[in-house]
Parts: structure tokens; sequence; C-alpha cells
């Protein structure tokens, strides 16, 4: 099995959005302004002799600020490839690029302001395209198709592409992105930059993917449960914030929780639509759930790609979450996804409104859409396998999480790689606090321990390259085992296992 990394080191990682979370945190959780001079050292007599520049206060550096060479680029326009449709957008798109004026929302408004920096510093415009869907697979989506047709004619059309881990692996190993180690002024180590996909995606000397606060689409990709807090008071529920803190948040906490809450509404003596269940999920549960609880598919392991995911912590897992499915304390939205409109949020609204889940399956996304709910509800990483694990972990949306790329039809790669360094910076200092401070914290959470639990939940996003770089598709085929709530892991595990390692070694010959 994976060796999990400490708490401790999650929190090394945590990168600048994590840490203006936290700051946002603390300030709501203390409800006070720290007093200027009460931490001020008393002076001496000696001290009324100092100059000027003595007691002047030291110039505090700016952060954001990537330390880069003037440019200007005679109106040069830094065009995007964006997954989605223009006109019809979905959650995960890329709409987070280019808006077309102020309107007052503190999101967009910061957008606006940070392409208003670029442009007026750079002498750029910002523009992005919006090149179709992605799917589960690696190569043959009409986001892949749009962007490989303007690759392979030879076009500067695009000076990077965002789009899901899938495309993006699937353009590293097809050749058409450049190794982004060698572009010039990107610096990986800066706070902008996602940490935990560098270390997680960047072994040998190559490195092709990354992601980080010039995109606001991988917080929206982020797993997290949501809980009913009426009917935990209903039923008795044990502080489920304090069940966090204190490590006793478990599979077996869960599971015990759910069953208590689990009611035959209308008294038919079936379990069906209008009933209440002790969770609710959709399908990518399963890798909120795996991953949550110490399993993974792929790791770097001494330098090399390893295939990690059949174990015997694996093979328990997957017994307790079989168990679980078929208790008749869980409802798959799925199953009923045609019912809701095939509006998967809002079967959850809907669920939530008439109190008829105590748990269920989200991502930050979701918990957007439920601003204008009126069930107070709150937010919790999802559970640990027992308490002897050390650390609760957090899975990625994989299909809705989006990654950087840069073509290799890209001509001036020096120019790409400063305006990609700027634009993450800028989008630090500007997008990300809108995002945090008035968006998801001041608008969608329901309490400080909410905003205190995704402090916790950045901070531990688990990224897996054997799940990204879809070796073997087995992370579907075990989606695919989850949805029919089959229980022999190891025969699924069986049939993609060639596969899965052939798919491997290729991306270990994509990094050599």
């Amino acid at each position: 099995m994976e060796k999990i990394p400490s708490q401790e080191g999650y929190k090394k990682e945590i990168t600048m959005k994590r840490r203006i979370s936290l700051l946002v945190l603390i300030a709501m959780l203390l409800c006070v302004l720290p007093s200027c001079s009460g931490n001020a050292e008393e002076s001496t007599p000696a001290d009324t002799t100092a100059t000027e520049s003595e007691t002047a206060p030291a110039e505090t550096e700016n952060p954001y600020d990537p330390h880069l060479p003037s440019a200007d680029y005679d109106g040069y326009t830094m065009t995007f490839a964006v997954r989605g449709n223009e006109g019809d957008h979905s959650n995960w798109d890329g709409i987070d690029i280019v808006v077309e004026e102020l309107t007052g929302d503190s999101l967009n408004d910061a957008i606006y302001a940070r392409n208003t920096y670029m442009g007026d510093t750079y002498n750029i415009q910002i523009a992005a395209v919006f090149c179709g869907d992605t799917s589960v697979a690696t190569t043959g989506s009409d986001m892949f198709k749009r962007v490989e047709k303007s690759i392979l004619g030879g076009d500067e059309e695009f000076a990077a592409i965002l789009t899901s881990p899938y495309d993006s692996i699937g353009y590293a190993l097809s050749g058409y992105v450049l190794d982004l180690g060698g572009v010039p002024h990107l610096d990986f180590t800066k706070p902008w930059w996602n940490q935990n996909v560098r270390e997680a995606l960047t072994f040998g000397s190559r490195n092709y993917l990354a992601t980080g606060e010039l995109t606001i689409v991988d917080n929206y990709a982020t797993h997290v449960m949501i809980f009913d807090k009426k009917l935990a008071t209903d039923f008795s529920i044990d502080d489920p914030y304090a069940d966090v803190r204190n490590g006793k948040w478990t599979l077996d906490k869960f599971f015990r929780n759910a069953s208590l809450a689990t009611t035959d509404l209308d008294g038919d003596g079936a379990m069906g639509m209008d009933d209440r269940y002790g969770y609710a999920y959709w399908q990518d549960a399963v890798f909120s759930l795996l991953y949550s609880t110490g399993n993974s598919f792929g790791s770097i392991i001494d330098g090399k790609p390893e295939l990690t995911f059949f174990t015997d912590h694996t093979v328990d897992t997957w017994n307790k979450l079989m168990t679980f499915l078929s208790s008749g304390d869980t409802y798959a939205t799925y199953d009923y996804a045609e019912s809701y409109g095939w509006n998967i949020d809002g079967a959850f609204f809907s669920l939530l409104a008439n109190h008829q889940i105590l748990y269920g399956y989200s991502t930050i996304y979701t918990v957007i859409t439920l601003r204008e709910l009126e069930t107070e509800f709150g937010i919790l990483p999802n559970p640990k396998f027992d308490e002897t694990q050390q650390n609760y972990i957090t899975a990625p949306h994989a299909y809705g999480h989006t990654m950087l790329t840069v073509p290799i039809t890209v001509s001036d790669s020096d120019r790409t790689g400063l305006l990609l360094e700027a634009f993450s910076a800028k989008s630090a200092q500007l997008v990300t606090p809108a995002f945090y401070d008035k968006t998801l914290i001041g608008k969608s959470t329901r309490d400080e321990d909410s905003a205190e639990m995704l402090s916790l939940i950045f901070g531990n996003v688990h990224y897996d390259i054997g799940h990204f770089f879809m070796w073997g598709s087995l992370p579907h085929k075990v989606m695919l085992a989850w949805n029919d709530k089959k229980t022999d892991i190891g025969s699924i595990y069986a049939r993609a296992e060639k596969s899965a390692r052939r798919d491997m070694e290729k991306c270990a010959s994509l990094f050599e």
C-alpha cells in the first residue's frame, strides 16, 4: 500500500490559496483584530537615540511579485484553449479565463481586474477558445480532437491549454506539448503553483502538467461530504466537526450514523425516491471514499511509477463499502438521474431541501449551487478508514479537474512562460481571495466550522498518477464495479492488470 504523507507533510505543501483560506478561518474563529502595540517590545533609554532609518518600519516584500523582467508584447493575444462549448457551459468549463465586463460580482470583477493588469503591464490581450467537451479517455474527446487538429496543422493558435487531466495526459503521450521544466520563467516552487500536483505527477527529468492559481476550476473539482444539520440533531449524531478534530470521523462511524437516518417515509414497504437515506451519492463517490481511506491506483515510489491499487487494505476497504451499499442505507442518484432531469446538483438540492439525506456526496461546485438552499448543512472531509489512519485525505474530481499544458507549436516559449507566471501570480493575488472569501466562504458555507473543514480539505488533496493517466482504464472499471455493487474487486483488477502495467510503462518512458 502507498505510504500516505503525514498531516504535517501535507501542511508544508499548502499553496497560496490554502494559506488565504486559513487566514480567513482564523479571523472568523477569533473574531478579533490583534493589537499592534500589544506585541511590541518595551523600549529602553538607549532606544530613544535610534536614528530615523533604524526606527522606520521595514518594507514588506510583495508575496505576489514573481520578479519577472519588464516586457512589451505589442498587442499580442494570449489565447487559452479551454474545455466547454460557447454559450452552453457546465460546471467544469473554462469560464474563469475571460469575462466581458465588470458586473459587481466579486469573482467576475477579480477576473476582469487580473486581465486588465495583464493587458496594461505587458500590452497584450487575453482570450479563450472553447474547444468542446472532454471524456474519461486520454484521446478522442471533442476537446482533444480540436486541439490536436490545431497542433498537427502547425498553427500557433494557442499559447496554453487548460482541460481535464485525461486530455492533458493524452497530449503529453502524443508528443503535442512541451516539457514545462524547459519553459523559461515558470517557477513551480512558487506558491501560486500546486505543489501536491508537482510532486505527484513529476518524476525523472520531465514535467508536462501543472495547475495552480491560474484557474479556480480545480477548486470546484474537489470532493467533500455534506450533512443535514437538522437530521444530525434529530438522530442525536455526535458533533461531526468534533469527530473530525478528534480523529474519530471514520468509515464505521459514517456507516453507523447513516443507518440511524434511513426511514421508509411513505410507508409503502419499499425504499424509493420519496424516502430518507443515510447517504446519497453519484458514481464518482467511489473515488472520494477510496482515497479518503488511504488507497491509490498508482504512486511514485523511489522515483518510479508503481501500480498500487490491489492490496489487502484495498480489499478490506472495498468489502466495507460494498456491505454499506447493500445495506439499504444508501441512495444512488444516478439510478434516478432522468427523474431529476439529469441535473445532479439539482438532485442533491431537492434531497437536502426535503431532509431526505443525512449525508451526501458532493464537490465544491455542488456546495456553491446550494447557496439558495434553506436547509442548514455542514461540510466535512470524507472519512478515514479507522482512527489509526494519520490524516484525512481529499480526492480531486479527476474528470472535472483542470491541468495546464503548453503546445509544441508555441514559437516564443520565453514570452509564454513569462505571461503564464505573471498570470498565475496575479490570479493568486486577486482571483483566489475573491473565490474563497466572497464566493465560497462568504456566500456558500453556513458556519465557521465548515470554513475550518475547508482549510483541512484543501490542504490534503491527493493526486493519483495511476488515476490521472488512466492506467488500463482501471479507475473507470472500478467505478463501473461500484455502480453494479460487485463484491469481487480481485477479478476486476485481474482483468485490468496487464493493460494497466503496459500503460504504466508507457507513462514511465514519457518522463525518462
